[in-house]
């Protein structure tokens, strides 16, 4: 049968949808969900595993296509097109078979990311995957194969045989720790390949690329990347517009929106944009804690699946635990996290103390493990790349290469001080805590809201005293914040 349409005009995203009344649905022989192939009949041009949607506003021989879909169809005013039925992919079976408990094999794990790269299964689908890794786990031959076919799919980048191309990846959970962008310039500028992409925040107060956007440009697209790598050896950019291990992409956005992170699906996902970004020498930083995302136990075991799936896909790997109790450096919220990068590169008195001597630290490990330096003397080599000012110069050229911040951002027009309530000795921080409030006050979204701290582990306050300050644009976010008990629950004054 041939079918008119009518234009949504609604930007449905990478997923295509139909729009069909029941009647129509009946005699296709189809339901909600389900799949169908549509043909455009004048260019021959068809879509597979279009998504079919209900409505009783279309008409008996027209249905309803969204803008995207339109347009891949290559569609015109007055063109027909014909609509026909598409069984659901195999994959769906492996993915019920995860919900089950059982195990996937190597050729099951690499028809679900097929599917998950070309766009076949539903955003339903892709979240019962996530949950079936959730609720039953990947045993060590399951994460080993899912990181191989993350890998495998969408862009790498090319670098010539035998060439040493360093990396690093932090966990999360610890405010602030903005290491990557101290680490990077240092390294490039000892002549390193250092290709960093990153994702965006979205459950904490700024991420590496957020930091790095209030500086750069960091939308590089993949065939900007040779020439970035060619002028610098290294950046730091969002990896959603360069679709390296794209499937990762996809499971990501499952992953935050269900707000769960399936540890062997963390595994696979560090590590396989680590293969597709030409890395051969990995440093994963593990921090655990009492309010930090994983606690010491968990630590030792994440340390060990990461060395044995990086051993298994041919990546040299350092993995180390450190303690994550309190923010890295000052500033948390992307205005302010680049304030201490900055303050950092410029050698600058006031700089943080402990994001300085995290970074050389890393740097260090990694100019060792890629055997740029002998053992024990990564650190200091680290150390005068970045006391002589040449880190400063290379992160300056590395801006340059990337260009200009997509807006400036200022800092933020009001501040609020939190006082310690008593005189003592603080003997916890709730980094949690932290992080909630600059969310509360508007991060990651507005780059310069955020906490700046003032006051640290172990030190000795009086009362009244300044603990940190609270930066905000919008007063209604203060207020939000002021109302809960979250702020007094910060540090552990003893």
């Amino acid at each position: 049968m041939k079918y008119s349409f009518v234009e949504i005009d609604i930007d449905s995203g990478p997923k295509d949808h139909v729009i069909l009344n029941k009647a129509q649905a009946a005699i296709l022989g189809v339901g909600a969900a389900d799949r169908v192939q549509i043909t455009n009949l004048t260019n021959k041009q068809s879509l597979n595993n279009v998504i079919v949607d209900y409505s009783q506003n279309t008409k008996k021989h027209t249905v309803g296509l969204f803008k995207p879909t339109r347009k891949r169809l290559g569609l015109k005013k007055g063109d027909k097109i014909t609509i026909h039925q598409m069984g659901k992919p195999i994959s769906t079976l492996y993915i019920k078979n995860k919900l089950d408990g059982k195990k996937l094999s190597k050729k099951q794990i690499a028809e679900i990311i097929k599917d998950v790269v070309y766009g076949n299964l539903s955003p339903v689908e892709l979240a019962y995957f996530v949950a079936g890794a959730y609720i039953h786990g990947f045993n060590f031959e399951e994460t080993a194969n899912l990181t191989q076919a993350i890998a495998e799919t969408g862009n790498t980048i090319k670098f010539k045989k035998g060439q040493i191309v360093v990396d690093k990846h932090c966990i999360g959970g610890v405010p602030g720790n903005r290491t990557t962008m101290i680490m990077v310039p240092i390294l490039t500028a000892l002549g390193l390949y250092m290709p960093k992409t990153s994702t965006r925040s979205i459950t904490s107060p700024a991420g590496t690329v957020d930091t790095m956007e209030v500086l750069a440009n960091v939308m590089v697209d993949y065939d900007q990347i040779p020439g970035i790598l060619k002028k610098t050896k290294g950046f730091i950019i969002w990896g959603g517009t360069s679709d390296l291990a794209d499937a990762d992409d996809n499971l990501i956005e499952v992953r935050h929106s269900m707000n769960i992170d399936p540890t062997g699906m963390v595994l696979a996902s560090v590590l396989a944009k680590k293969k597709a970004a030409g890395s051969t020498h990995v440093l994963i930083d593990l921090p655990y804690g009492k309010h930090a995302k994983i606690t010491k136990s968990e630590a030792s075991k994440w340390k060990k699946d990461f060395e044995k799936i990086g051993k298994l896909i041919g990546l040299e790997m350092k993995v180390i635990t450190t303690v994550g109790n309190q923010p890295i450096g000052n500033g948390i919220g992307a205005y302010l996290e680049a304030q201490d990068v900055l303050k950092v590169l410029n050698c600058a008195s006031d700089a943080p103390a402990d994001l300085r001597e995290k970074s050389l630290q890393m740097a260090g490990i990694l100019l060792e493990l890629s055997g740029k330096t002998s053992k024990n003397k990564g650190y200091q080599l680290a150390k005068e790349t970045l006391d002589s000012k040449k880190a400063l110069k290379q992160f300056q050229k590395i801006m340059k290469t990337q260009g200009p911040a997509p807006a400036k951002v200022k800092a933020a027009a009001y501040t609020h001080e939190l006082k310690a309530s008593k005189a003592g000795t603080i003997k916890e921080i709730h980094i949690k805590n932290i992080s909630k409030a600059a969310l509360i006050l508007g991060a990651p979204k507005d780059k310069s809201a955020g906490v700046y701290m003032q006051a640290r582990l172990g030190d000795k306050v009086q009362k009244n005293q300044s603990l940190l300050t609270l930066h905000y644009n919008n007063k209604q976010n203060l207020e939000s914040l002021l109302k809960q008990k979250l702020l007094s629950e910060i540090f552990s004054i003893k």
